[in-house]
């Protein structure tokens, strides 16, 4: 625990803290270091407005996660969260006088709601989790030509040019941020998604006695291929071979009980329309075999991805149209059934609708009772377990 004299950081996120893996880690790893830590987040049910948890203390604002696809909707939302951050960071600065503050996007103009502590000295610290640019783009087909994007991309190049230090989730997010929107490579620090290790550990493989259980954990978007993995779903003829289980919230959740319903696999798809907190995620994962990578761009990896890679969950990455091939661990510690797969549309994006995943990998004899490899093709309509 940080001392009465330790020196003060602020974190800001708007994001729910307590299910938010990166920004958990940052703020318990800067509070395990001997500074104090405050955190400003969004509020959730049941949760109160000020409390500390594993030594950070944390403020929620009175403003809960907007859940819509209205783009005037979400300028709204991030507006009325920076206007909030601004009021209660510029309150907390004048008793903490934060040395650091660290400001995770989205959005990336968030970091101007520090202008009151970065006038006074404080370092600023921006955390581009995921470019706004390119993630407007994923939501609304030719965005990247649009009036819009030019608006965030031109946000973001102030808010780098603002803050002390840039950094982001990883290499290839990185070198596509300098060679497509014009920043010097060695400007942008990297602090790679790690799963906490006293969470996440390593478990025995769970047997799979002919019944192959799929998991996707994160945020429930249309782009990140759940409309696909219905449908690959419903076209399986061995019914009972086939469970998924989904956790999560999101704009897409609506839709997605209702492609549930439409293809009729209440039977094999389990939605669990919530987020869990962090701690009690390992357990919601442990008698899973698959995991769903939720990523649309080959060089954007999920800190769900990390988590689901720490238990030892294979996750196939699943994909609209082009190829990737996810190989997350080394071959020595992939205790996996699908170990390096790719799920796309049936002959392309533009071609007629289905699912196919191939490419299966090894995985342990004693885990599939002799079984070698597991193949899910939604164009037969099979699930196969290939024999050792």
């Amino acid at each position: 625990m940080p001392k009465p004299c330790s020196p003060a950081i602020l974190m800001i996120a708007y994001t729910n803290y307590e299910t938010d893996p990166r920004v958990i880690r940052a703020a318990e790893a800067a509070a395990e270091a001997g500074f104090s830590v405050d955190f400003i987040a969004l509020s959730r049910s049941g949760r109160a407005s000020v409390e500390t948890v594993r030594g950070v203390r944390v403020f929620r604002v009175a403003q809960q996660r907007y859940r819509a696809r209205s783009r005037a909707g979400y300028i709204w939302a991030y507006l009325a969260f920076f206007l909030r951050c601004f009021a209660l960071s510029t309150r907390l600065f004048i008793s903490r006088r934060y040395r650091i503050v660290h400001v995770n996007n989205m959005p990336d103009a968030l970091v101007f709601s520090v202008l009151i502590p970065r006038l006074f000295g404080a370092r600023v610290i921006l955390d581009i989790h995921d470019p706004m640019p390119e993630t407007f783009s994923s939501k609304y087909t030719g965005a990247n030509k649009s009036w819009p994007y030019r608006a965030l991309l031109l946000v973001e190049k102030l808010s780098v040019a603002f803050a002390s230090r840039t950094m982001t989730v990883n290499e290839p997010v990185r070198d596509s941020m300098a060679a497509n929107h014009g920043y010097r490579r060695e400007a942008i620090d990297v602090v790679a998604n790690f799963a906490d290790d006293r969470l996440f550990k390593p478990i025995e493989y769970p047997a799979i006695d002919d019944v192959v259980r799929f998991v996707f954990h994160g945020t429930i978007l249309g782009r990140y291929g759940l409309k696909t993995l219905i449908e690959a779903v419903a076209k399986i003829r061995q019914t009972e071979r086939v469970r998924v289980r989904i956790i999560g919230e999101g704009d897409f959740s609506a839709t997605l009980k209702e492609l549930i319903a439409a293809h009729g696999v209440e039977d094999r798809v389990e939605f669990i329309n919530q987020f869990y907190p962090l701690h009690e995620i390992p357990k919601m994962l442990s008698d899973c075999h698959v995991g769903r990578a939720a990523r649309r761009h080959a060089n954007l990896r999920r800190g769900a991805a990390v988590e689901a890679d720490r238990v030892h969950v294979p996750r196939p990455a699943f994909h609209h149209g082009h190829e990737h091939r996810d190989h997350p661990l080394p071959a020595s510690r992939r205790m996996h059934v699908l170990s390096a797969c790719r799920f796309e549309r049936a002959g392309g994006p533009h071609r007629r609708r289905g699912g196919r995943l191939a490419e299966p990998g090894p995985i342990p004899a004693s885990a599939a009772g002799g079984a070698r490899a597991a193949v899910l093709d939604a164009r037969k309509g099979t699930l196969r377990l290939d024999s050792a």
